[in-house]
């Protein structure tokens, strides 16, 4: 979220994304690249409940998708990262002059561009924090594939559509740890870019 001010002008925003499509990324990002980010995941989740279970599993090579989105039922790994952590925590004001969802960035673009002069660069293909340069790999099984094997086959430039990572189970799960992410995308965007409805 953002909040643009000139001298005769303010404009508050934020942009959302489908929870389902965030938790996703966030997991073939952070943690399945081994970033600093699945360091503080660790550690958030060392002390909830689950870090007995999850030392019992092996450690990091266990951490897969399933894993991963079941972990977000424990309070402290659900808000120890800004990657995961409910997007309802960060608005900062009741209401925004916009609301953009992430699946329609270019809408995002072309507004804040025509209503305060502002360009917006999309940074995804220099930082390469997207999928869309890797060949989407059909199938099931993924939730439980060890994140290792989905390194392997991102550096051979295939992943996983989001989709395929998620069970029905899982679905479930998302529903009910991000429900107000999801109330309140729904409630502005309605439910037809998210994921599952």
């Amino acid at each position: 979220m953002s909040r643009f001010t000139s001298r005769d002008q303010r404009h508050a925003c934020v942009i959302l994304r489908c929870p389902f499509s965030r938790l996703a990324s966030a997991y073939l990002d952070k943690i399945v690249e081994e970033t600093n980010v699945l360091n503080r995941y660790i550690e958030s989740h060392r002390k909830g409940s689950g870090w007995k279970r999850w030392k019992r599993r092996g450690g990091v090579s266990h951490i897969t998708f399933d894993y991963f989105v079941r972990s977000m039922g424990v309070e402290n790994t659900l808000k120890g990262g800004i990657h995961w952590r409910p997007q309802t925590d960060f608005l900062v004001y009741d209401t925004y002059d916009d609301y953009f969802c992430l699946e329609d960035f270019q809408t995002a673009v072309e507004t804040l561009k025509n209503k305060i002069n502002m360009s917006v660069i999309d940074a995804r293909p220099f930082t390469k924090h997207s999928v869309s340069e890797h060949n989407s790999s059909e199938g099931g099984g993924y939730s439980v594939l060890a994140p290792d094997k989905l390194h392997a086959m991102k550096l051979q430039g295939s992943l996983p559509a989001y989709r395929d990572l998620y069970t029905e189970e899982l679905v479930e799960i998302v529903r009910s740890v991000y429900r107000s992410d999801l109330d309140l995308y729904k409630d502005i965007f309605g439910d037809a870019a998210l994921m599952f409805r």
